[in-house]
This record gives C-alpha cells, sequence and structure tokens, in this order.
C-alpha cells in the first residue's frame, strides 16, 4: 500500500478527507509515534529517490553537502560514503526526524563528517557560499514560500555550486503544483543557471530531478 492508496481506505467522505490531511501532516512535519511510524515508509518508499539524487551529484571526497528535509537520514547516510573528508549537513524542522536521522548516522556524526540540526529552508543557518552541493529529495511541498527557499539555498552555495531538487509526479494534492517547469522556473529566478530537468528511474511512484547553477 502506498501513500496514496491510505488516503482512500474509509469509505466515509468525512473520514477520507480527514485521514488525507493527516498524511499530508505527517508528510510535512512528522511528529510522535505516527512520525516515527510514518518515518519507516520514507524509508521504503525514498530509498532509489536517495540513491539516485546522491548519485546525480557525483559528490567527491571533500565535498560539502546541503541536504534541506532529510527525513530519516536515509540521503545523508549515503552521501557520507561518498564523501569522507568533506561534510555533509541536514535540516529539518521536525524534532522526531531529527532523532531518528541522528540514531541513523551516530558513528559519522561522533566523527565530525554529518551535522544535523533543526532548521528551515527560509532560514538556513549557515554562512554565504559555504556549500559545493545541495539537494532537497520530496521535500518542496511544504517550503513557505518557496521563493525564499530557493534565495536561501543560492546563498549559502558557493558560485557555480550545484543544487538538486527532486519532486513526485502528482501523487498526492500536495504535489501537483510542483511539475518540473514550476520548479525550473523558481529556480532560475533565484539566479540558478544551467536548469535542467530528468526523469527518476522507473518506479511506481516516478520522480524527477531539476539541476542547476549557483
Amino acid at each position: 500500500m502506498n501513500l496514496h492508496d491510505c488516503a482512500f481506505v474509509c469509505t466515509d467522505g468525512n473520514s477520507v478527507l480527514s485521514m488525507k490531511q493527516s498524511i499530508q501532516n505527517q508528510a510535512g512535519h512528522p511528529s510522535g509515534l505516527i512520525g516515527k511510524l510514518f518515518g519507516w515508509t520514507m524509508n521504503v518508499f525514498n530509498r532509489t529517490d536517495n540513491r539516485w539524487t546522491i548519485e546525480l551529484l557525483k559528490l567527491q571526497p571533500s565535498d560539502k553537502l546541503l541536504e534541506v528535509g532529510f527525513g530519516t537520514g536515509q540521503a545523508i547516510e549515503y552521501a557520507a560514503t561518498k564523501s569522507k573528508q568533506g561534510l555533509i549537513a541536514g535540516v529539518d524542522h521536525s524534532e522526531t526526524m531529527l532523532a531518528t536521522a541522528a540514531k541513523r548516522n551516530t558513528a559519522a556524526i561522533a566523527a565530525g563528517r554529518v551535522q544535523l540540526q533543526l532548521g528551515e529552508v527560509e532560514a538556513l543557518p549557515f554562512a554565504d557560499s559555504f556549500f559545493d552541493k545541495a539537494c532537497s529529495i520530496n521535500c518542496i511541498y511544504f517550503w513557505e514560500p518557496p521563493e525564499r527557499g530557493f534565495a536561501e539555498l543560492r546563498r549559502v552555495l558557493k558560485p557555480g555550486g550545484t543544487l538538486a531538487i527532486v519532486a513526485r509526479h502528482k501523487q498526492l494534492d500536495a504535489h501537483r503544483q510542483y511539475t518540473p517547469e514550476v520548479i525550473g522556473a523558481l529556480m532560475k529566478e533565484a539566479g540558478f543557471t544551467e536548469v535542467v530537468a530528468q526523469e527518476g528511474p522507473g518506479s511506481r511512484f516516478p520522480v524527477f530531478c531539476v539541476t542547476g547553477l549557483a
């Protein structure tokens, strides 16, 4: 069963709408026991997306990478195997996901190779031109406003640094407004160049990635 299917297990109309809203709320801000369970589903459904995104970025051993909305820390963990002399940093506004991701990346955090903290894309707690690369995977739907998020990402990226934004194709209501064209336009408005969209690996829940240079 996928997240879209979960929204329709009830027959009562109000129950359906309530469940859909609850699912979308947990997707945007996982919390408590339900948030932990939601994190488990993210591990399953995002595993391929996470690895694909990190491979697209072609991380070098000394790269500094930022992930916005790291969830359970799965992509962070994989990125840390690619950039062993650099830094993999992440911000997420969910305390539940921070605890989960920190547990997953305990050794790398202790070694100073991974740094995770609570934060918002609209106010990233990093200096200008600090990162070589940045990504956000299935998270843009919850940026408010998205324009501010893109401006902040461009600020913290070095000139010529790469940004990769991954999103799903119209699985839930929250996804529908963010097409490759819309995300590409937002990136260009924020000053990113060489903006390109590409389809993700074939799957039942297809994604796309839009990349650009700061």
